[in-house]
């Protein structure tokens, strides 16, 4: 699979640790807070899946007061389930790049078919 996407997530949590969004523009690093021993119940998930085991997942969390935290996760531990449905797309590949501005390899999709149908073409004249 070359361009899995995370369609939903319904499950909880008993610790977390998420990157947060950089909300300084002085900040060079984005913070990452970790929370154990605290269940959460997995409110949104969303995420992409690149070739070579590249991930990029954010995930929106609600605590026992109906509070909600969410950014960048970066690992939890299951509570009671966790489940989840991958897509796919056959047409493209999700690739990564490295985005010199942020610092971070970010989403390029590309298209499979343009690709094929030339080398099908370049096959046929042989």
């Amino acid at each position: 699979v070359k361009s899995a996407f995370l369609m939903t997530a319904v499950g909880s949590l008993s610790s977390t640790t998420l990157r947060m969004a950089n909300a300084a523009s002085h900040c060079k690093t984005n913070p990452v807070i970790s929370w154990t021993d605290e269940r959460f119940e997995i409110v949104s998930m969303e995420a992409t899946f690149s070739p070579g085991g590249k991930c990029h997942v954010h995930i929106s969390l609600s605590r026992h007061d109906g509070s909600v935290i969410g950014g960048h996760l970066i690992d939890g531990i299951v509570f009671t389930t966790c489940e989840i449905v991958l897509g796919s797309i056959d047409q493209v590949i999700f690739d990564r790049v490295m985005d010199d501005e942020t610092g971070y390899t970010e989403l390029v999709i590309r298209d499979t078919t343009s690709a094929r149908h030339e080398l099908e073409l370049n096959n046929n004249c042989s």
